[in-house]
């Protein structure tokens, strides 16, 4: 029986056995997923970061959330992804398992901590109408900046803890803090969301108010508000996403800190195949985000196809250059 991939007494953090244990087909659709995966997330968040950039009708300060948490998304394809696939591979323990998995903690608490702020703003774009476009930019800067940090610093504390064999109560405080607390917060957010816009959409105007509006700013005001519940929607399908993907995790990681080895299966081959398969819905919630926008923001989606015509365009230009320049005929 392998040791528990989640152990928390001991001052060495344990792992599964190494892929080389495993059979050749396992490590090589390990192999090809991983390396599929990360260049999904790599491109797929850029390009939300490239079309924020480019697009002027996108950059407005709610964006800004999106593009931070795509860059989190972006650093999970780069350093995480990568990183799991040496540790699997090589059997990699010690210092470097503890530093892989303080940013394995990090990444996730960067992303959970974002879409925590993003439903607080989307309730205060509902709820507050005319608080909201008062918000300034130093608002934003300053709810990042918190996001960032404190999931940093809850990442080095891990590793802290863990290096010094005091982690005896870590893994409550982050299901508490990176799981449990953001859901209840984020859930309450966006059930008040939908209260109040759906009451908003469907109320009519009182006489007086119907007076002091113009023919114009009825309808104008309604698709407002439509427009805010839509990105709500968006935000909140992404949301969904987002815990439905790290689940999985979250239980083996109670599971294997409270009652390992009892509630495993007895072959550790089995255990490591389901902690793969945890690893794998976290990380692939890094790729899904440009789908959820593409299919929900049409601004985005247009912004997605100009930017991939135009680099195909000018890979097929540099193409024709250099059939040139060796004295091929292009026709």
């Amino acid at each position: 029986m392998s040791p528990s991939p989640y152990n928390t007494s001991n001052n060495t953090v344990n792992q599964l056995p190494p892929l080389q244990e495993s059979s050749a087909t396992d490590t090589i659709v390990f192999l090809l997923f991983c390396l599929s995966l990360s260049i999904v997330i790599i491109a797929g968040n850029g390009l939300i970061v490239l079309a924020y950039r480019t697009n002027t009708r996108l950059r407005n300060k709610a964006n800004t959330f999106l593009v931070s948490l795509a860059v989190s998304d972006i650093l999970v394809g780069i350093v995480s992804l990568p990183c799991w696939v040496v540790v699997q591979l090589l059997g990699v323990s010690g210092v470097f398992y503890i530093i892989f998995i303080g940013f394995d903690i990090f990444s996730g608490l960067t992303s959970v901590l974002h879409l925590t702020a993003i439903s607080i703003e989307r309730f205060i774009a509902i709820s507050k109408p005319f608080l909201y476009p008062t918000l300034s930019s130093i608002y934003y800067k300053c709810t990042l900046s918190i996001a960032w940090a404190s999931a940093a610093l809850l990442a080095g504390l891990y590793i802290v803890l863990q290096l010094y064999g005091m982690q005896k109560n870590y893994v409550p405080a982050v299901l508490l803090i990176g799981f449990l607390g953001p859901l209840f917060i984020i859930c309450s957010m966006y059930c008040r969301i939908f209260i109040i816009a759906k009451s908003l959409i469907q109320k009519e105007p009182t006489v007086k108010e119907a007076e002091e509006l113009s023919q114009a700013e009825k309808p104008r005001k309604k698709n407002a508000v439509k427009k805010e519940h839509k990105v709500a929607v968006t935000v909140l399908i992404i949301t969904g996403l987002f815990f439905a993907a790290w689940l999985p995790h979250y239980v083996l990681l109670t599971l294997g800190a409270t009652c390992w080895p009892g509630c495993f299966p007895s072959s550790g081959k089995d255990v490591a195949r389901i902690v793969a398969f945890s690893k794998w819905m976290h990380y692939g919630n890094s790729a899904v985000n440009v789908f959820v926008y593409s299919f929900r923001d049409l601004e985005m989606r247009r912004t997605f196809a100009r930017l991939l015509y135009n680099r195909l365009t000018r890979i097929c230009i540099r193409l024709n250059t250099d059939v040139d320049d060796y004295g091929f005929s292009t026709v």
